[in-house]
């Protein structure tokens, strides 16, 4: 879903906001994975890994809901951006 907001236009530092709190997130879950249950480093890194990734999955969602809904793009706009990138990723891996 970030990946069509930045091709939707969204502003840099939005993008970066998302996938910089993704990346944390994903980074602290299996953390927590190497302690015991109901433990401090668990609530911490496991936990808090998957409240985050739910968190910026929702907001992406609500981003492009927004964008939608205000006319920054079309639903159609993002549909056949995506379209073009499968169709270049099918290019290339036919080399």
């Amino acid at each position: 879903m970030v990946a069509m907001s930045e091709m939707s236009g969204m502003p840099a530092a939005r993008v970066h906001l998302l996938m910089g709190a993704l990346l944390v997130a994903r980074l602290l879950h299996p953390l927590g994975m190497y302690v015991g249950p109901r433990t401090l480093q668990f609530q911490i890194c496991r936990v808090g890994g998957i409240v985050l990734t739910i968190l910026v999955l929702i907001a992406s969602a609500l981003l492009l809901v927004w964008r939608s809904l205000t006319g920054a793009i079309s639903p159609q706009e993002v549909f056949i951006r995506v379209c073009n990138i499968k169709i270049i990723v099918a290019d290339l891996t036919l080399f």
